[in-house]
């Protein structure tokens, strides 16, 4: 909780533009009843306490790697993504098929074209035709 309370000091003081005493005196009765209730406790962290903070920084741990790699991965893929020009120039070209209907590929970020498209338009020289103007 004292964890929560330095945070909601933070939001005060940067992002709603308190002043420093009075986001301290909110903070600080906050932070008596957390210090309290942490005092009260602590004498339970050595007879088993000790377990959820451990079970709670190995799932930060596991979270964290899991976000760091997704997004490593996210950059290799899309670093070489086919930007809108070249894709552009790929759906002019004469050599592609176009076949009736139309297809939606779900993407991750916004930047760049959907790698399942490229690949599927590289895979069977054919795109669908264009339904609508772009909005």
């Amino acid at each position: 909780m004292v964890v929560t309370t330095f945070a909601f000091f933070r939001v005060t003081r940067i992002r709603w533009g308190w002043r420093w005493w009075q986001s301290l005196l909110l903070c600080g009765i906050f932070a008596t009843f957390d210090l309290t209730f942490f005092t009260a406790n602590i004498h339970k962290f050595p007879t088993g306490g000790w377990l959820p903070i451990v079970i709670a920084v190995g799932v930060l741990i596991i979270m964290h790697t899991w976000k760091s790699g997704r997004d490593e991965i996210q950059d290799k893929v899309y670093t070489s993504a086919t930007e809108g020009l070249e894709l552009s120039g790929i759906a002019k070209s004469k050599n592609i098929l176009r076949v009736p209907g139309s297809a939606v590929f779900m993407v991750g970020k916004a930047k760049g074209t959907p790698l399942a498209s490229c690949t599927t338009s590289r895979r069977t020289a054919a795109s669908t035709k264009p339904s609508c103007s772009s909005l």
